[in-house]
Parts: structure tokens; C-alpha cells; sequence
């Protein structure tokens, strides 16, 4: 294998055949890699939000990038399958007892049910909101540095013929158990895109395209300068 340079500065390695598979850069920003071809219908907005989002996912975890925290996504599954359970023991009650005697373990189940339901909406309204990415690493370079990124994206449908993806990034780097900030840029959104720049007719995301445009607004965020 020969390794060669970049125009960013970023190293690669060519392999057999002449590809040429970047790796991670030394400053920690997101770097090309091969990826596999993601074709969806761009006439459904919700496929084309969640393609873009997984695509987010899949840059930032890779190896020497940051650890996906699950939080948000436990916390609604521990209130959905908390009322499933209730759902599940209230209509078991409500089957082996009569109906007389049953009829207040009934209605406590059907309250606690729609309780925690609600609990499940109103997390993600109002906590994870936008939010489709929560990661962390740390990197030991004379000092312990823990990074921490937020990844949050908006998927505008106005106008209908050209809906727009916009993503807010909130970035901090700490050292010294999280008592010293070294770099921070709080909920920092850049200008939406056309989803027609990341797809084509046929519903062919331009994926080396798109992880460029995130490997660059994860740099900037964390202040590498290009």
C-alpha cells in the first residue's frame, strides 16, 4: 500500500485497484470512508430525514470517533414497554376476575397506562426534542480531554419543492475531570440544505458528499481550522 496526501491534508492509504480509503485525520474530525450505496423514496420526507440521520449516526461512530450515548432512546423504551407491561397485567385482570371486583384494578391500570404514554410524548417533545446524536470520547495527549458533541437536525417541508435539512451541533472539550472548558460552541445551527444537494431523482444519496458537508461542520464546531 502506498499512503498519500489529501488536499485537506488528511492522510489516505491507497489500497489494490487504485481506491483510496481516507482514514481519521490526526485533529479527531470525521474522515471519508467506503460506505455502502443508500437509495430511499426522496418523496417521503420522513425516509429522507431518517436516511440523513443514520448516515450522521454511522459517521460519528466509527472507530476513533465517539460513543453513542443511548440515553434518550432507553428512557423512551423503559416508558413505552413500562406501559405495554401495564397494558398487558390490566388486561389479564381484568380477564380472571369478575368484573365487579375488577373494575378498580382496572381503572388504575388504564390511568397508569396512559400516564406513562404520556410521560413517553412528553420526554420526546420536550427533552430529546431534535436531537439525533449524543456521543462522547476522551483522548489522552499530555492530559485527559474529554470531548462531548450533540447532534441535533430539522427537516423543513417548505417549500414543498425544495424541503431543507438544518443541523445545530453543541460541542464542548474539557479537561481536568470536566473542571476546565479547553473549546465550547453552544447549539452553533448553520443554514439549512436542500435535500436535493444529498439526493438524486431516483432517491441515490450522494454519500461521500454528505459526510464531507459533516465532517466540515464537525470541525468547525470543535475549532479546527480548514
Amino acid at each position: 500500500m502506498a499512503a498519500k496526501k489529501r488536499r485537506n491534508g488528511e492522510s489516505s492509504t491507497a489500497v489494490d485497484g487504485g481506491a483510496v480509503v481516507p482514514e481519521i485525520d490526526q485533529a479527531g474530525v470525521v474522515a471519508l470512508s467506503e460506505t455502502e450505496p443508500v437509495k430511499i423514496n426522496n418523496a417521503h420526507l420522513r425516509e429522507v430525514k431518517d436516511a440523513l440521520d443514520d448516515a450522521i449516526r454511522r459517521i460519528l461512530t466509527r472507530p476513533d470517533q465517539f460513543k453513542q450515548n443511548h440515553m434518550h432512546t432507553d428512557v423512551k423504551l423503559a416508558f413505552g414497554w413500562g406501559a405495554v407491561i401495564v397494558a398487558g397485567a390490566t388486561g389479564l385482570y381484568g380477564y380472571f376476575v369478575e368484573f365487579e371486583k375488577a373494575k378498580l384494578g382496572v381503572l388504575v391500570g388504564v390511568v397508569l397506562y396512559g400516564l406513562l404514554s404520556t410521560m413517553q410524548y412528553l420526554y420526546q417533545w420536550f427533552v430529546e426534542k431534535d436531537i439525533v446524536f449524543v456521543g462522547k470520547r476522551r483522548s489522552v495527549a499530555g492530559r485527559i480531554e474529554t470531548e462531548r458533541l450533540i447532534v441535533s437536525s430539522k427537516l423543513n417541508p417548505t417549500p414543498r419543492t425544495n424541503p431543507t435539512y438544518t443541523l445545530t451541533l453543541s460541542y464542548k472539550r474539557t479537561t481536568n475531570s470536566g473542571k476546565t472548558l479547553l473549546h465550547s460552541a453552544s447549539r452553533k445551527r448553520w443554514p439549512g440544505s436542500p435535500i436535493a444537494r444529498w439526493f438524486d431523482k431516483d432517491g441515490n444519496m450522494d454519500v461521500p458528499a454528505f459526510e464531507r458537508y459533516v465532517g466540515d461542520l464537525v470541525a468547525d464546531a470543535m475549532g479546527v481550522k480548514s
